[in-house]
């Protein structure tokens, strides 16, 4: 039987949260044979069921995310080829960038634009 179209469960699945229960809620929603794809740093994270993925063939993949893409994005959004805003959840003055990493850390804010 093929499980890709008898599972209620996805393929694969992002842990992008970077928190325990984004990776638990991860491997919770993937069937037999998916992948994983967890980016960022981990906050804290302090388990992961090896046993479970093992058992049931789940690939975990992880990593922080690249910046290479970050340039011409940058230059996209200066030339008001690309909205920013959809993935920008504050915006902080530069002399509040300390408040806005605190906010970041304490899932306040996703991301926060900093301007001069």
């Amino acid at each position: 039987m093929d499980s890709s179209r008898t599972s209620p469960r996805a393929g694969s699945a992002a842990s992008r949260a970077g928190t325990q229960s984004a990776l638990d809620l991860a491997i919770e929603l993937v069937r037999p044979g998916g992948t994983i794809g967890s980016v960022g740093v981990p906050n804290g994270v302090d388990r992961v069921d090896l046993y479970r993925l093992f058992r049931h063939n789940i690939a975990l993949r992880a990593g922080v995310a690249p910046a290479r893409y970050l340039e011409p994005l940058l230059a996209e959004a200066l030339a008001g080829q690309l909205d920013p805003s959809p993935v920008l959840s504050a915006g902080m003055s530069l002399d509040h960038v300390a408040t806005a990493y605190r906010a970041m850390d304490a899932r306040q804010a996703i991301k926060v634009a900093v301007r001069p």
